[in-house]
């Protein structure tokens, strides 16, 4: 078995901080859709964020409770997305009843804000959630695309592709890839960029169902991970604490019979092998809550 350890992410959010993201995505969270329903997206991936600091402050409870909202939100987002107009949703919580709408546009539109609500939404075994988003229309990550390298829309293009099952995602992959050198970069640092490349022989392999060759480049893509996400001032950032979309990929391969001979604490096992944090049974942690 390979250890890939973790950089110290100095991030301790402490009780003052986690009893206000209980407020403002707790208590409040039915409220804020009906107050700025166009926001769904946002709210979703402020729940991802608020979720991280939750784990890294041991507050494990808090961290499903993040994710569940996260990927509900997220859902809500991709389908007003999709619709260009609202689409009427329904939450409960604390046995109270709320509808609104949700509206695009959203942040959601963002390759890597994009990105990791898929990953989550595939390691989470949330698969609706991961249909929906498929239903993000392609022109306005392109749009938003144009503010990064122009890699991360090839990239894009192969997970969802991966995702469908569909017959090009090998060359889209490799489109990605040629893109992804560092003479082709534009905006976006280079070792930002190899922490996203790096999932791309993990995909490939995972096409090929090549356990080996999985695992190795597992190994690859947790330590560029760790290059990016693990010095200065990412260190505290809350994408720093999973390598999201490395996960989702191991979460399919452990669901597609792989064996996985790699160990990181940017893989938790309770994410991978669709667990709640606790370690127990949870049946409503992977239930799509939102109706249209």
């Amino acid at each position: 078995m390979t250890e890939v350890k973790t950089a110290k992410h100095q991030m301790n959010p402490g009780p003052s901080i986690l009893r206000s993201l209980v407020s403002n995505l707790g208590d409040a969270y039915p409220e804020k859709f009906r107050g700025d329903p166009r926001k769904a997206g946002e709210i979703g991936l402020s729940a991802l964020s608020s979720a991280a600091f939750a784990l890294a402050g041991g507050e494990l409870s808090l961290t499903k409770r993040y994710y569940a909202m996260a990927l509900d939100a997220v859902s809500a987002g991709a389908r007003a997305m999709a619709a260009g107009r609202g689409v009427m949703i329904s939450y409960k919580i604390d046995g109270k009843g709320y509808k609104g709408a949700a509206n695009g546009p959203s942040k959601l539109a963002l390759p890597s804000e994009y990105l990791r609500a898929l990953s989550f939404a595939i390691a989470l075994r949330r698969t609706k959630v991961a249909d929906d988003l498929m239903t993000v229309p392609l022109k306005e990550i392109k749009q938003a695309a144009r503010e990064v390298t122009p890699a991360y829309v090839p990239y894009v293009e192969a997970w969802r592709s991966f995702w469908q099952k569909a017959p090009d995602t090998p060359k889209l992959l490799e489109k990605a890839a040629e893109l992804f050198e560092p003479s082709a970069l534009e905006l976006t640092d280079p070792k930002e960029a190899a922490a996203d490349a790096a999932n791309i022989p993990l995909m490939q392999a995972l096409l090929e169902m090549d356990e080996k060759k999985f695992n190795a480049a597992l190994v690859r893509a947790l330590k560029a991970h760790k290059a990016w996400w693990g010095t200065g001032p990412n260190r505290v950032d809350p994408q720093a604490v999973i390598a999201h979309q490395s996960a989702a990929l191991a979460s399919l391969a452990l669901q597609r019979g792989i064996k996985l001979t790699v160990t990181s604490g940017y893989l938790p096992p309770w994410l991978i092998e669709g667990r709640d944090p606790e370690g127990s049974a949870d049946p409503d942690f992977h239930r799509d809550v939102f109706d249209e």
